[in-house]
């Protein structure tokens, strides 16, 4: 394909891929025209003219397919398209036809057990009631099929996977009973396990956040809770409380509120790798008010409590002092940390990627500890054995920040992240090369797909 520029245009969607190398954008519109395709350049290239005009492309699938539903304003693409970057190509699926113009909240979801032949989306809102769609590896998706017991019993604004295959949505509207009267806001709740999409047992109400608000961001933490964001209680009051869900007791929890900034419509949350949460952006469109401009361009870090102890100091963190770049799905792996005895849980989170406060693309995965070493005196390495995500509609392949927690000062405390990237193979990271002699072999950690042993002859990185 001939080198091209994709130039100015706005409505586009942008991903990195850091196994490839290669930075994408697809689609928007152009000054004068909707342009429906992909363009592609190298990762050492950015910034020159040596784009590849390709094909469309959006959202990961299982199996390394891409499927695409776009939306421009009230001209909507019905029929849905999987792509197939092995062979760049594309498949219609036209009995997989749906209307739905405005941001669908969709998730791809497990399926238990599961398929490697197919996998399985649903989309929650913002039309109700919600629906799942089946997509084979190979012939035609679809149709559509409800959910029993699909309805919420409100129109939620966004949502967030919680654990694979959880679904929780909060805040959002009531829809009035028609013009003049307005929609009203609500800080309604509610979850959804995919395993139920056809038992009835639907989705099942949580407690109400303290603050009613749309327009906000959701937020996946380390600690496996839900953090809602931002928000607008009405057309000129801002929600500036965040609110911490748990999934655990369903309730909710104000935190520390973010004072005057509005974060309403186009406005972002991000959680850092640090365990810090970054938002910033909004857009307030109510031109009486002079100020407008402010929401817009003003960036804030908020600290969750989980970062500091109880007299306010700053919490001891857990340290990951190694780990695997690559890990494959049903692998035991091993992460070096500097105590393996205060670690209480471990997870990975898949990077955000906000857009009108609905992230598709984080969830939360979390990692049973197999085992660990190194919690006596034997001289043992540090390390935790860790059990790997066990299939790809699970976690999808591509990046993930590997968080563990637990320190001295509570078991919440998360470390500082590693990248690290999931797929379908992978290598240990610790130690490769097998140490020429052993005499000490002892058996350690028996896991669910693998025998551990330890013993005390130094390998390739020189240590025990």
């Amino acid at each position: 394909s001939p080198t091209v520029t994709p130039g100015g245009r706005v409505g586009h969607t942008m991903f990195y891929d850091g196994q490839s190398g290669k930075l994408s954008i697809v689609g928007g519109s152009t000054a004068t025209t909707p342009d429906r395709y992909l363009y592609q350049i190298e990762r050492d290239l950015i910034g020159s003219a040596d784009w590849i005009k390709g094909e469309q492309a959006a959202v990961s699938l299982s199996g390394h397919a891409v499927g695409f539903d776009p939306s421009q304003y009230k001209v909507v693409a019905r029929v849905p398209e999987i792509y197939d970057p092995a062979n760049n190509s594309w498949t219609l699926h036209p009995l997989a036809a749906r209307s739905e113009d405005y941001y669908p909240q969709q998730f791809l979801v497990p399926r238990t057990p599961f398929r490697a032949d197919s996998c399985r989306v649903v989309i929650v809102a913002p039309q109700r009631p919600s629906e799942y769609l089946d997509i084979p590896a190979t012939g035609p998706a679809g149709p559509w099929r409800p959910i029993a017991n699909g309805d919420p019993g409100f129109s939620p604004y966004t949502g967030a996977m919680y654990q694979p295959g959880k679904i929780l949505v909060a805040g959002g509207e009531v829809p009035s009973i028609g013009w003049p009267t307005p929609p009203t806001i609500v800080g309604n709740a509610a979850t959804f396990d995919a395993a139920n999409v056809k038992n009835g047992v639907g989705w099942q109400s949580s407690s109400a956040m303290a603050t009613a608000r749309k327009f906000h961001n959701l937020v996946l933490l380390p600690t496996g809770a839900v953090l809602a964001v931002g928000g607008m209680r009405d057309s000129v009051i801002g929600a500036h409380t965040p609110e911490r869900w748990d999934p655990g007791s369903r309730a909710w929890e104000s935190w520390a509120s973010a004072g005057d900034v509005r974060r309403n419509y186009h406005s972002t949350a991000l959680l850092l790798p640090d365990g810090r949460i970054l938002t910033g952006g909004g857009w307030w469109f109510n031109a009486a008010h002079s100020d407008s401009n402010r929401d817009w361009k003003r960036l804030q870090l908020f600290c969750p409590p989980y970062l500091f102890k109880a007299n306010g100091d700053t919490a001891a963190r857990p340290v990951i002092q190694s780990a695997p770049d690559t890990i494959r799905w049903r692998q035991v792996f091993s992460v070096c940390v500097d105590d393996p005895a205060t670690i209480s849980s471990a997870c990975l989170i898949r990077p955000g990627a906000t857009t009108h406060g609905f992230d598709s693309n984080q969830r939360f995965v979390p990692l049973t500890i197999e085992g660990r070493t190194g919690t006596g005196a034997t001289g043992d390495p540090k390390r935790l054995f860790l059990a790997a995500p066990a299939s790809p509609d699970s976690a999808p392949a591509g990046d993930y920040l590997l968080f563990v927690l637990g320190s001295s000062d509570g078991p919440q405390v998360p470390s500082f992240a590693r990248w690290v990237y999931v797929r379908g193979d992978g290598v240990e990271w610790c130690d490769v090369v097998p140490p020429g002699t052993i005499t000490d072999l002892i058996p350690d950690i028996v896991g669910p797909t693998a025998i551990w042993f330890t013993w005390t002859a130094k390998a390739d990185d020189g240590e025990i």
